[in-house]
């Protein structure tokens, strides 16, 4: 088998094989060809990954852009590659698994999680079937410093992990429940009795939560900026009331297809709500434009349009009367 080394050249890498020849006829930085024996190339010193400064360049730079597939492969190398990748899960802030999570094992999640205690970031989204209690609350418990959790349609877990975090991760500043219909008004509760520093939540499809647990959960953390709760049809003017009086910072209030919710709510946001920036609220059928319009007023942007305005119409028609009576306008 023929070796290949790349020689630098002015421009660009030529790659030439040991085995053609002793002697190489190769640029210099004039573009004339000189010639350089086998030798010449012994001499020069190789580095390979693993010269590489493993915690200032490969952990930092490199392997945070490797998919966790890629990964596991590097595990498999060598001696050296499985240290390297093992040092590296101790010690990484993120962990992202919602693309595959289909395919991960209670093995492959243990690699990952087991010998970490820095994790800021945990995103399990998608893990059916595998991912328990059991498997998941020793990851909280071991990770005080956690700031965002996504558990976004995780189908096998229960109120007891919100438990785990709320006792262990109190720091939490995102957590995201999609489509877990296993969600009770008790975990809300718990989660906003202890984590108060949270600054956006999502129970889209969380179709348990109530308002007593909502109203408790946001009077509870004033620095919630993004608010995900469609289709939680329990929902009614009085938990959108105390959200708006004790929201000040909110900027995205997702509320689609909560059809008891009324206009009587949708005042005190307009008046309390000065940061709010975004409304999703289609499918609330007793939300009028006359309040939505005091929105609109003050930039918010929403998932539902205004009806056709009949201003246009009416100064036709004073514009034709006026010349009709010859009256100045």
């Amino acid at each position: 088998m023929s070796v290949m080394e790349n020689v630098p050249g002015c421009h660009g890498d030529n790659y030439v094989t040991r085995e053609d020849k002793d002697d190489y006829r190769l640029p210099d930085v004039t573009g004339n060809e000189y010639s350089a024996s086998r030798d010449h190339y012994e001499d020069v010193p190789s580095t390979n990954l693993f010269d590489i400064p493993w915690d200032d360049v490969l952990f930092q730079y490199i392997l945070p852009l490797l998919p966790v597939q890629t990964l596991f492969q590097l595990r498999r190398v060598c001696k050296t590659s499985l240290l390297m990748i093992k040092d590296y899960l101790s010690q990484t802030k993120e962990i992202n698994i919602a693309r595959i999570a289909g395919k991960v094992t209670t093995t492959a999640f243990h690699i990952l999680t087991d010998e970490n205690t820095n994790l800021l970031r945990l995103n399990l989204r998608n893990s059916k079937g595998w991912l328990s209690d059991e498997l998941l609350m020793p990851v909280l418990k071991c990770n005080p410093r956690l700031q965002l959790l996504d558990l976004t349609n995780c189908t096998s877990v229960t109120n007891a992990v919100l438990q785990c975090v709320a006792v262990n991760c109190s720091g939490l500043q995102k957590l995201i429940l999609r489509d877990c219909v296993w969600l009770s008004p008790e975990g809300v509760t718990v989660i906003g009795l202890y984590c108060k520093d949270l600054e956006a939540i999502d129970f889209n499809g969380c179709w348990n939560v109530n308002d007593e647990s909502l109203s408790v959960l946001v009077s509870s953390c004033p620095r919630l900026k993004s608010v995900q709760l469609a289709k939680i049809y329990g929902l009614t003017d009085n938990s959108m009331t105390v959200l708006a009086k004790c929201s000040s910072q909110l900027y995205h209030l997702n509320i689609q297809g909560c059809w008891r919710i009324t206009d009587d709510s949708i005042r005190f946001l307009a008046e309390y709500g000065k940061n709010l920036k975004m409304l999703q609220i289609r499918e609330c059928h007793q939300v009028t434009e006359m309040t939505l319009s005091k929105l609109r007023e003050n930039g918010v942007k929403m998932d539902k349009l205004s009806p056709p305005s009949s201003y246009p119409r009416v100064s036709q028609l004073l514009w034709s009367m006026r010349h009709k009576l010859n009256v100045q306008m």
